[in-house]
């Protein structure tokens, strides 16, 4: 799974796992300030960020790992292999 997150450090984001879902978490504060005039000018912009992400299958979140680089955060969750079912199974009839 991927999510771009430009501008976001990463220390300000959160991602929780559970069998389920997965839930992806951040924020942003900027400020900035100019004074090439004879005024100042100030900015503070500030964002958040949430997803919620429910999963076709079940996972294994105790394996999951994260990388984040350049805005870009890869999340990998392995699936759980369930035994597949034989295609036909005999009976006995008595």
């Amino acid at each position: 799974m991927h999510a771009e997150l430009p501008g976001v450090a990463k220390d300000k984001i959160d991602v929780s796992l559970t069998q389920d879902g997965i839930e992806i978490s951040a924020e942003t504060d900027v400020e900035t300030e100019d004074q090439s005039k004879n005024f100042v000018v100030r900015e503070r912009v500030y964002s958040h960020v949430y997803k919620q992400l429910s999963f076709p299958e079940e996972v294994i979140p105790e394996q999951a790992e994260s990388t984040f680089r350049d805005g870009l955060l890869e999340v990998c969750i392995p699936k759980k292999t369930v035994a597949p079912m034989p295609k036909k199974h005999k009976v006995a009839v008595k």
